[in-house]
């Protein structure tokens, strides 16, 4: 399987490489054959698991830059904000994610919960409820069509909060066909419009794996296909392992 993640980041990045001008948005093909939804959400999971590494680099907005110390295993990441007192804690778990904060290594960590989960990380676009990647665990999850993803077959899906907080009325994302990754998250207001996106943007090889190098998180004009403003996470530099 970590093969498979090998080939899927070398490929995205020839990818990014390759895509030159605008981006063209095309609905999903409801009528083309899917696997079943359990089967693709369940390898998605399994793909999740994270390499131990200890990354450096940013949270970038329109008005500043925000260093960050990222570590990552299994299905946990915790960033630390070098320049302010935010550490966050995410935990990945189909079950059910949860996201924790705190101040300094010396305190103890506290649940993100409620309508909290929909504050800004930092003045960003980020918000908890994106870093938790939430949705991933929502109840109800309905399998839309097939779809090209920055030149990746990939298969989309609605999921529904039902009863989940969440600033979302559904979250649609995709999921690569060849190795079961997500590239990409579309949040929706109540009028079924796209209120936010989150997409991977760029990747890099850190000794024989490879790690994501940006995300984009875009606030989004609703009712139009176009961003408001915009929050980079860029990873700058890193090593395998935990310091």
């Amino acid at each position: 399987m970590k093969t498979q993640r090998q080939a899927f980041w070398a490929a995205l990045a020839l990818a990014m490489i390759a895509q030159a001008g605008p981006r063209l948005s095309a609905a999903p093909d409801p009528n083309a054959p899917m696997p079943p939804a359990e089967m693709i959400i369940a390898l998605l999971w399994k793909n999740m698991d994270l390499q131990a590494f200890t990354l450096t680099g940013q949270i970038r907005t329109p008005k500043a830059k925000h260093p960050i110390a990222l570590k990552t295993r299994g299905r946990e990441m915790i960033y630390e904000a070098l320049g302010s007192p935010l550490q966050i804690r995410v935990r990945l778990d189909a079950a059910g994610s949860e996201v924790y904060t705190r101040a300094s290594g010396g305190q103890d960590w506290k649940r993100v919960t409620g309508g909290a989960i929909s504050d800004p990380v930092l003045g960003s676009d980020i918000t908890y409820e994106e870093l938790g990647l939430h949705f991933l665990s929502w109840p109800r999850v309905e399998p839309v069509g097939v779809d090209s993803i920055k030149t990746f077959k990939s298969y989309a899906f609605d999921a529904y909060p039902e009863g989940t907080a969440s600033r979302y009325a559904k979250v649609r994302f995709w999921i690569t066909h060849d190795h079961c990754l997500m590239i990409r998250a579309d949040g929706y207001n109540k009028d079924d419009q796209i209120i936010k996106r989150v997409e991977v943007n760029g990747v890099a090889q850190i000794d024989n794996a490879w790690t994501i190098k940006q995300m984009m998180i875009s606030t989004m004009i609703p009712g139009r296909e176009l961003s408001k403003s915009r929050t980079y996470i860029d990873i700058m530099d890193g090593a395998a392992g935990l310091e």
